[in-house]
């Protein structure tokens, strides 16, 4: 069974601020759809919109190919409106992740503004994973030059520690 294509609707309506009088009872609308043109290949998109101004406040795409090894590469571009303090968001992210051993992983990523032309975050990451237990050593440096580096801890059964 190898599924084609998903597609998902989704609103809410809160009870209590209607009973409240609240002029805004329902939740954005949010529209996904997952496609599936071939074996390990998928293209997602999803949207939300506003009812209450008939506008999309954002919607993303994406690209993702990967094969059974567990390489992987995910290209992403992402619209958010801008709103009250929040400025817009417009940009472009690549992911990509090398099965380099059986028990060593490669990661990297990058994420640019298209509206400013700049770097918003990289990344670059290694991970070592045995039967019962992994780590992970991650470093990251924001638009701002921020940088960070984090070490996590994996224990089969009981998820991740560190940070």
């Amino acid at each position: 069974y190898l599924p084609f294509a998903r597609f998902r609707l989704e609103q809410s309506f809160d009870i209590n601020r209607y009973n409240a009088d609240d002029d805004r009872p329902f939740t954005d609308l949010l529209a996904e759809l997952d496609i599936y043109p071939g074996q390990n290949v998928r293209i997602a998109a999803d949207a939300r919109w506003r009812p209450y101004d008939g506008e999309f406040y954002g919607y993303n795409l994406a690209l993702a190919l990967w094969n059974l090894r567990g390489d992987r590469f995910i290209l992403d571009y992402r619209y958010t409106r801008a709103e009250n303090d929040w400025p817009a968001i417009q940009s472009i992210n690549t992911t990509a992740v090398w099965q380099a051993a059986q028990r060593w992983q490669l990661r990297g990523r990058y994420e640019h503004d298209l509206a400013a032309n700049q770097l918003l975050e990289t990344g670059i990451g290694v991970s070592y994973m045995s039967q019962c237990w992994g780590v992970d050593f991650d470093y990251q440096m924001d638009a701002d030059n921020n940088s960070s580096f984090s070490i996590k801890l994996n224990l089969a059964g009981l998820g991740s520690i560190g940070g």
